[in-house]
C-alpha cells in the first residue's frame, strides 16, 4: 500500500504549520461540550472567580439544577456563588437587596490579591448591611469586607482593581461619598476612600426614537479599564463622546492619578474627521490587556457601526489590528495568549471568516497582527435568549480547588449547544464527543489508480482531525493523515491508492479521530474497480497538475468532488440552485457526465476563501444556445451564506470568462484598469466548445477550441488582490448601464451545460491547451505554422517629441496576437531586438520622448504560435529641436569660509534638462539681499569660487545656475563668511537637537517624536520642530555665522523641489506628546530656507541669519520647518545615526 502525498496540518484555520501537541484545537484547553451547571431564571450579566468559587451576578431571582440534575431550586436575588469544579451552589451565599426596585449585579471582579471579589450594580445592602452599589465580599470566608464602603450614588456597571492599589469603576452615577463624580470614579481598593481621579464624561444628545422632535440624554458610562505595565496610562472604554470636553468617542487614555486626558480618539465623521476611529454609534463594552497592548470589544448600532474586537499597542496607543465581524461584543478575556470573545458574531467575511447571519456566540482568536483573523476551531454555542437577545454577556476562566480549569459563561441565553440551559454554563477540559463519520467515494479515474475522496468533517473543538483510510476490511489503515476544517470551510481529502491491479475491485472505509483520541464511526464502505485505461482526458488534465478539477459526474448531492489528485486541501465545489446533473458530457468517448445550469438560479461555488491568484489558467467546456450571455467561470468575493444558503453576487470579481449576449466569449482581468479580450466568433451554437484563459509571464491569453483567440502580452498580472472563491455559472459582472468590463451580458447566470472545469496554478502552454482539446474532442489540432500578412507601412504624425504611428492591420489564419515596433536611423535598417521600441496588440503606437532628428519605423506582426510576418515598409518622422525654456535647478549646499582676505565659496552642482553651462556668484551684506547685476562678483563653470582681496567684515553669497539657452535658476540660499581684521579669529561650535518631532494634519492625534524622520509640506500640511540648547556667547565675540545641516532620508519621497522655511518657534512643546492638535503655533521670523534638496540621502547646509539667533544664545531655542508647496521633504531626525541627524554650527568672531 502506498501513501502518495505529504500531509498538510494547521495550527490556525487555513495556515500550514507544525502539528499541535494540545488535546483539543491548538492553543485551546477547553472542550466545546458543556458540563452540568446550575442555571438562573433571568439574565446574568457578570461572572468572576476566586479560591475555587465562581460568583455570578445579574437580575435573576432564582437558581435551579440543570436538566436531569439533582437538588432543589433556591431563591437567590442578583448574586449566586458556585463551586467551580461541580457547578453546584456553595453553602456560602450573600443576600443582596435594594431599598427600591429589584436588586441587580452588573459587574464582578476579583481583587489583585487575596480572595476578595468586588461587586457592583444596583443594590443598597449586602446581608442587611448598607452598601450602596459597590461592595467587597470574600466568598471563601463568606464575609462582607467591613472596611470597604465607597457609597456610590447610582448603578455601577464596571470595576477594575489596578495593581497600583486603586479601584476604578464606572456606571450611571453622579456622586461618590457625597462628592461629584460623573459616570467614572476611583477609590482606594482597600479602604474605599475617594481619590482625586475625576475625569468628566459627556455624550451628545440624541433624538427620542418615539418623537424625533425631542432630544434626550443618552446613556453615559465608563465600561472597561486597563492600566499600562509601567502604570503611566489608564485606558477607559465606554459610552461617551467627550472626556474633559475633548472629542474622544468611546475610548480614551487618561492620567491614572488625576483623570487628565492624555490621548483622545475622536469619532469618525465622513466629512469632518474621516480618519476617526469609531462610528458615532459604537460603544466600547469591554477592555483587557497584556504586556504588549490592550484589547477592546465594541457594540455598534446601525449602518457603518463596528461590533468586533481590536488590539492597540501600549508603546504607541495606536491600532495593531481590528476585526470587523458583525455581532455586538459584550466581553473579552485573555487566557494563555488567546483572546476569547462573548458576542453574537456573524458575517466575518471581511476578515476571511464565515459569510451570512450564522451567529456564533463564542470566539477564540490569536492576539498577534498576522493571525488575529484566523479563528481557532472552538465553537461551543448558545442561543440569543431573552432580554436584548444578545446571548452571552460575561466570561471567565475559573480554577477549581482540584486545580482543574473551567470556562464559565453567563448571559441571556436559554440554550447551550441546543440543550435547555439558562443564563449560566461552563466548559471543562475533557472532550468525550467523537467526530462525525466522514462520507467517502472511490473512483478509478485514471489507469492504475483509485482515488478515495471525502470531505473533512467539523468538530466543534478540534479543527485538525486525523483521518484513516482502511482497504478491503483491514484493521490496519492504508493511509493516515491530518486535515483542517471549520464549519464555513471544509476542504476535501483525496487519497490515491496506486497499489491496485486492473480488473480487481477494492473497498474503502474512513474514520476521523480528534486529538483527544475520540474516534468516529467507520464511514460507509465505498468501492471501485481498478482500470488499465481510465479516462484519457482526465489523464491529460492531471498531467498538468491542476489545483482544482471538477468533472460534474456526481449523480446527486451538493458535493462537487475535486479530482485534482492527492491532497488534504482539495477545493471541492458545492452545487446551488437550478443545476441538473447526469447530462451528456463534453468529452468524446468518456462516460463522465456534465451539469446543465438553468440560467436563473443555478451555480457552483467553493468554500476556501483565499487571496486571488496572480498566475493561473482556467479551463472548462460548455454548450449553449443562450442569447442572454452569462458567467462561465469567475473569482469573486462572495460566498453562499451559511444560514440561508443564498449565494450573493460578488461586487469584487476578477479572472472572469463570460459570454456576451451575441455568443462571443470574453476574458477579463483587472490590472490597473479593466482589461478584456473578446473573440471575433460567437459560440452559442449549441455545440460543445473548449475555453481556456490564463495569466502570467506570457500575458493574458484566451484560447477557444485549442487555438489562441486573443492575447495581451502587456498584462502579466492582476492588481485587485482580494479574498474570494471560484464560481461557475454565476457571479457579478456589471450590467448594460454600468458594465465593469467593456461589455456586459444581460444575465450573470449562464444557461447551458458545463463540463470538465479545471484551475491550474501555472500558465499552460499553447501545446498543452491544444493537447487537452485534441484529447477531449477526439481529434487533433494541427500546429499553426502560417505567419500573419505583412503590416502596412506606418504613417507618422509628430507632435513635439512624440511620434504617433498607425498602419494597416495584418490578417492571420488563426488570429494576430500583436505587433512589434522598431525604430532605426536609416530607411533600410534591419529590425532587431536592439532597436525594438514597443509591442502592442492594436495597429497603432505612440513613441514618446523622441530626440530631435529624422527617424525610420518598421512593424512586424506575430500570432499566438509566434509566427512572425516580414517587416513592413519604412515610415519616416522628423522631430524638430525644441526650444529650451527650462531653467536649471537651484544650486544647493552653498558654503563660505574665510582664509585671510579671501572667502572660498562652494556649492552642490545644479541639474538641467539639457545641461548647466555655468554659475553666477553674487555677494551682499545681509542674508536676505536681492541678487542683481550690481551684486555679481564672478562667473564660473565649476562649483567653487574664490573672492579675494576683501576687507574685514561679514559677507553673504548666493549662487545662480545658468544653461546654454540663458535660462537661470532661482538664487540659492545665502552662505556667509567673516573676514577678520586686526588679528581677529573665528571659532565654531556645533550642537545637535535635544528634541525634534513632526506633526501631520492628516493624522492629527499621532505623536511622531520617536520616529527617525522629519517632514515638511504645505498641501495637507506637515511641519517639523527642532529644539537646541544654544551655547552662551564667548567673551568678546560676535555671532557671525550659523549653518543648519540636514540630510534627506532614503525614503522615495524625501527629495523636494520646493522651498522649506526655517522659522523661529515660540511656545512649549515636547517630542513625547506633541501632535498636530496641540502643536505650538507661535511661528516667528524666517531665519533660513532649504532649497534645491533634490537628491535622496544627501546632506544640505542651510545658512541661518546670525542676527536673528544672537539674542537667543545661552537659551533653549526652537525652530520650525514649514512650507507652502505640495512637494514634501523628508530629513533624518535625531533618532537617526550621528552622521545623519541634524546639527547647528555657530561661528563666533573675536
Amino acid at each position: 500500500m502506498t501513501a502518495i502525498f505529504a500531509v498538510a496540518v494547521s495550527t490556525f484555520v487555513g495556515i500550514s504549520a507544525a502539528a499541535p501537541a494540545s488535546a483539543l484545537s491548538a492553543g485551546i484547553p477547553f472542550a466545546a461540550e458543556a458540563s452540568p451547571t446550575w442555571q438562573a431564571n433571568n439574565l446574568a450579566y457578570a461572572v468572576a472567580s476566586t479560591g475555587g468559587v465562581v460568583a455570578v451576578g445579574g437580575s435573576f431571582t432564582r437558581i435551579s439544577p440543570p436538566a436531569g440534575g439533582s437538588g432543589t431550586a433556591q431563591n437567590r436575588t442578583a448574586l449566586a456563588l458556585f463551586n467551580a469544579d461541580t457547578g453546584n451552589p456553595t453553602s456560602c451565599q450573600f443576600t443582596v437587596t435594594a431599598s427600591s426596585g429589584t436588586a441587580s449585579i452588573r459587574a464582578i471582579t476579583p481583587a489583585t490579591s487575596g480572595n476578595v471579589l468586588y461587586i457592583g450594580g444596583n443594590f443598597t445592602a449586602i446581608n442587611g448591611t448598607t452598601r450602596n452599589r459597590l461592595a467587597a465580599i470574600n466568598p471563601v470566608t463568606c464575609t462582607l469586607v467591613s472596611t470597604f464602603n465607597p457609597n456610590v450614588g447610582g448603578m455601577v456597571r464596571s470595576i477594575f482593581p489596578a495593581p497600583n492599589g486603586t479601584l476604578y469603576f464606572g456606571g450611571e452615577f453622579g456622586s461618590v461619598a457625597g462628592s461629584t463624580r460623573y459616570r467614572v470614579a476611583a477609590v482606594n481598593a482597600s479602604t474605599g476612600a475617594l481619590t482625586p481621579f475625576n475625569p468628566v464624561l459627556r455624550s451628545d444628545d440624541v433624538l427620542d426614537p418615539n418623537n424625533p422632535r425631542i432630544t434626550v440624554l443618552p446613556v453615559t458610562a465608563a465600561l472597561g479599564f486597563a492600566l499600562s505595565p509601567d502604570g503611566s496610562n489608564l485606558v477607559m472604554g465606554g459610552e461617551f463622546d467627550y472626556v474633559n470636553e475633548t472629542d474622544s468617542h468611546a475610548l480614551a487614555v487618561l492620567d491614572p492619578t488625576t483623570g487628565a486626558l492624555k490621548k483622545s480618539y475622536p469619532k469618525y465623521d465622513r466629512v469632518a474627521n474621516p480618519s476617526g476611529f469609531f462610528n458615532n454609534n459604537d460603544a466600547i463594552k469591554t477592555v483587557t490587556s497584556d504586556a504588549s497592548g490592550f484589547y477592546i470589544g465594541s457594540e455598534g448600532a446601525g449602518v457603518g457601526s463596528w461590533d468586533g474586537r481590536a488590539a492597540l499597542d501600549w508603546s504607541s496607543l495606536n491600532l495593531r489590528w481590528k476585526d470587523t465581524c458583525n455581532g455586538a461584543t459584550q466581553d473579552i478575556l485573555l487566557y494563555n495568549n488567546v483572546l476569547y470573545g462573548a458576542s453574537h458574531a456573524h458575517d466575518c467575511s471581511s476578515i476571511g471568516g464565515w459569510q451570512g447571519d450564522e451567529r456564533q456566540h463564542f470566539t477564540a482568536q490569536p492576539t498577534d497582527a498576522a493571525n488575529f483573523n484566523k479563528f481557532y476551531g472552538w465553537f461551543p454555542d448558545t442561543n440569543e435568549g431573552t432580554g436584548e437577545g444578545i446571548g452571552p454577556r460575561g466570561i471567565d476562566v475559573a480554577t477549581g480547588s482540584s486545580g482543574n480549569r473551567w470556562f464559565w459563561a453567563v448571559g441571556e441565553f436559554t440554550k447551550v449547544n441546543g440543550a435547555n440551559q439558562q443564563a449560566i454554563t461552563r466548559f471543562g477540559t475533557t472532550d468525550s464527543n467523537a467526530p462525525a463519520a466522514p462520507s467517502a467515494t472511490a473512483q478509478a479515474l485514471v489507469a492504475g489508480q483509485i482515488q478515495i475522496r471525502f470531505r473533512t468533517v467539523v468538530d466543534s473543538d478540534d479543527s485538525l482531525l486525523t483521518y484513516r483510510v482502511y482497504r478491503n476490511g483491514s484493521s490496519t489503515p492504508m493511509w493516515t493523515g491530518t486535515a483542517s476544517s471549520v464549519f464555513w470551510t471544509r476542504p476535501q481529502v483525496t487519497v490515491v491508492d496506486s497499489s491496485v491491479t486492473a480488473g480487481t475491485n477494492y473497498s474503502y472505509r474512513v474514520t476521523a479521530t480528534d486529538a483527544t483520541g475520540n474516534v468516529s464511526a467507520l464511514s460507509g464502505a465505498v468501492s471501485a474497480t481498478a482500470s488499465a485505461t481510465g479516462s484519457a482526458y482526465a489523464s491529460a488534465v492531471l498531467a498538468n497538475s491542476p489545483s482544482l478539477y471538477w468533472r460534474y459526474d456526481e449523480a446527486s448531492g451538493a458535493w462537487l468532488q475535486d479530482k485534482s489528485g492527492a491532497t488534504t486541501t482539495g477545493i471541492n465545489g458545492l452545487y446551488g440552485g437550478g443545476v441538473t446533473r447526469s447530462q451528456s458530457g463534453a468529452i468524446a468517448g468518456d462516460s463522465s457526465t456534465s451539469a446543465t445550469f438553468d440560467g436563473s438560479t443555478g451555480y457552483v461555488w467553493e468554500d476556501q476563501f483565499t487571496r486571488d491568484p496572480s498566475t493561473y489558467t482556467t479551463e472548462t467546456w460548455f454548450r449553449t444556445s443562450t442569447t442572454r450571455g452569462g458567467v462561465l467561470i469567475s473569482y469573486g468575493n462572495q460566498r453562499q451564506y451559511i444560514d440561508t444558503g443564498n449565494l450573493m453576487q460578488s461586487f469584487t470579481f476578477d479572472h472572469q470568462v463570460f459570454m456576451s449576449d451575441d455568443g462571443r466569449l470574453n476574458y477579463g482581468v483587472f490590472s490597473g484598469s479593466a482589461r478584456t479580450l473578446q473573440t471575433s466568433a460567437s459560440y452559442n451554437d449549441n455545440r460543445w466548445h473548449h475555453v481556456v484563459a490564463s495569466l502570467g509571464a506570457g500575458g493574458m491569453q484566451l484560447y477557444v477550441d485549442g487555438a489562441l483567440a486573443g492575447s495581451n502580452a502587456q498584462v502579466t498580472s492582476n492588481s485587485r488582490d482580494f479574498n474570494g472563491v471560484w464560481h461557475v455559472g454565476f457571479d457579478g459582472v456589471g450590467n448594460s448601464r454600468r458594465p465593469f468590463w467593456a461589455v456586459a451580458p444581460t444575465s450573470p447566470y449562464f444557461a447551458g451545460s458545463i463540463d470538465e472545469t479545471a484551475v491550474y496554478p501555472t500558465q499552460l502552454s499553447a501545446a498543452q491547451v491544444a493537447n487537452h482539446y485534441a484529447v477531449g474532442s477526439g481529434g487533433s489540432v494541427a500546429p499553426d505554422t502560417v505567419a500573419p500578412t505583412t503590416p502596412g507601412t506606418p504613417t507618422a504624425t509628430v507632435t513635439g517629441s512624440s511620434v504617433a504611428l498607425g498602419w494597416t492591420a495584418s490578417t492571420d489564419a488563426v488570429g494576430v496576437t500583436g505587433y512589434r515596433v522598431y525604430r532605426g536611423t536609416t530607411t533600410g535598417f534591419t529590425p532587431t531586438a536592439g532597436n525594438l521600441i514597443g509591442t502592442v496588440t492594436t495597429n497603432s503606437y505612440t513613441d514618446s520622448g523622441v530626440a530631435a532628428g529624422t527617424w525610420f519605423y518598421k512593424v512586424v506582426a506575430f500570432d499566438g504560435a509566434n509566427n512572425s510576418s516580414s517587416a513592413s515598409g519604412s515610415g519616416t518622422a522628423t522631430v524638430a529641436q525644441a526650444a529650451d525654456s527650462t531653467a536649471p535647478s537651484v544650486p544647493g549646499s552653498v558654503t563660505a569660509s574665510a582664509a585671510g582676505s579671501t572667502v572660498n565659496v562652494g556649492w552642490a552642482a545644479a541639474t538641467d534638462n539639457v545641461g548647466v553651462t555655468g554659475y553666477q556668484v553674487h555677494r551682499g551684506t545681509s542674508a536676505g539681499f536681492t541678487t542683481s547685476a550690481g551684486s555679481l562678483v564672478g562667473t564660473v563653470t565649476g562649483t567653487t569660487f574664490a573672492n579675494t582681496g576683501l576687507a574685514a567684515g561679514t559677507y553673504y553669497y548666493k549662487v545662480i545656475a545658468v544653461d546654454a539657452a540663458g535660462n537661470a535658476s532661482a538664487a540659492s540660499a545665502a552662505a556667509s563668511a567673516t573676514v577678520a581684521g586686526g588679528g581677529g579669529s573665528t571659532t565654531t561650535q556645533t550642537v545637535a537637537p535635544i528634541e525634534d518631532t513632526m506633526v501631520a494634519s492628516n493624522n492629527a492625534a499621532f505623536v511622531y517624536g520617536g520616529t527617525n524622520q522629519l517632514s515638511s509640506r504645505g498641501t495637507v500640511p506637515l511641519e517639523s520642530y527642532l529644539k537646541f540648547a544654544l551655547p552662551s556667547l564667548p567673551a568678546g565675540a560676535t555671532l557671525t555665522g550659523a549653518t543648519l545641516t540636514v540630510r534627506t532620508s532614503d525614503d522615495g519621497t524625501a527629495a523636494s523641489a520646493d522651498s522649506h522655511l526655517i522659522r523661529l518657534l515660540n511656545g512649549s512643546w515636547s517630542e513625547a506628546s506633541t501632535t498636530w492638535n496641540n502643536r505650538p503655533t507661535g511661528l516667528g521670523a524666517t531665519v533660513g530656507t532649504i532649497t534645491g534638496a533634490t537628491s535622496l540621502n544627501t546632506a544640505y547646509n542651510v545658512q541661518l541669519d546670525p542676527a536673528q539667533l544672537a539674542g537667543l544664545l545661552g537659551t533653549t531655542a526652537s525652530v520650525a520647518i514649514t512650507s507652502t508647496g505640495g512637494d514634501n521633504i523628508r530629513i533624518w531626525s535625531k533618532e537617526a545615526s550621528a552622521t545623519y541627524r541634524p546639527s547647528l554650527t555657530l561661528t563666533f568672531t573675536q
